[in-house]
């Protein structure tokens, strides 16, 4: 039976494709710039709703996950917030990350994250982070800002950061360690690690990305009660590209 894959990263806040890059550059990745300057043109500039895909490689699998850009804005902010919490969206089946960004910079773009809190406790994402964009040459220290994410479970990750010892993570090494440490719906794990090491209990070989063009025709035929909202991707569904949308009048 079909089903959909829990493989999605929902970044929102502020620099989001500055942070996606970012990660691709630790990865050691060429950044997909011809597909998200596409995305960009049919989006006017928007960064929201951009999907890029991203092939995590370690030592022990490889998986296929998706970045979904959000970065809310205008009169209609409060209600896409409170679709992102309606479980009839279906969009806490398939996030399995939540990555708030903001600028380290300008102190007011954190508190946006507060306004995710409603999300995080219905959906319950494995992994919660808050990543800071670099502030320039004058490096930030925020400690408020550390306390409040670790009171509130979430990873704190400064971009700033640096390590001199080879087996810390720092920086947006630790950003891509902290998401590469999830065990991913799909994952494909290496057979040969596996033989080397400990029972892991899931073979972990889910094909990826099937069956979601039926839960991408269920979306569309769904009525809404909201007029604001409406799936903000309602494209290549038979790879489960679709993410929440604000309705035009």
């Amino acid at each position: 039976m079909s089903r959909v894959l829990r493989n999605k990263i929902l970044l929102v806040g502020t620099g989001l494709l500055d942070f996606v890059k970012g990660i691709y550059q630790s990865s050691e990745l060429e950044f997909p710039q011809d597909r998200v300057d596409n995305e960009l043109k049919k989006s006017n500039g928007l960064h929201s709703g951009i999907i890029i895909p991203w092939r995590i490689e370690t030592k022990y699998y490889t998986a296929t996950v998706e970045f979904w850009l959000d970065e809310l804005e205008g009169d209609d902010k409060a209600e896409v917030l409170k679709s992102y919490v309606d479980p009839d969206n279906g969009i806490g089946d398939v996030v399995d990350a939540l990555v708030y960004v903001f600028r380290k910079d300008k102190r007011d773009s954190f508190e946006g994250i507060k306004e995710w809190l409603p999300f995080v406790e219905k959906h319950e994402p494995s992994i919660l982070m808050c990543a800071g964009l670099p502030a320039g040459e004058d490096n930030v220290e925020l400690p408020d800002i550390e306390d409040w994410c670790l009171d509130h479970q979430f990873e704190y990750v400064d971009l700033d950061e640096k390590t001199v010892e080879p087996l810390d993570k720092a920086g947006w090494d630790l950003a891509v360690d902290i998401l590469q440490t999830n065990l991913w719906d799909g994952m494909t794990e290496h057979k040969a690690t596996a033989q080397r090491s400990e029972p892991q209990g899931n073979e972990g070989d889910e094909e990826l990305m099937r069956g979601n063009h039926e839960k991408c025709e269920k979306k569309k035929a769904k009525p809404k009660a909201k007029d604001i909202l409406i799936n903000r991707l309602i494209q290549n569904c038979s790879s489960s590209s679709w993410i929440i949308n604000r309705m035009k009048s």
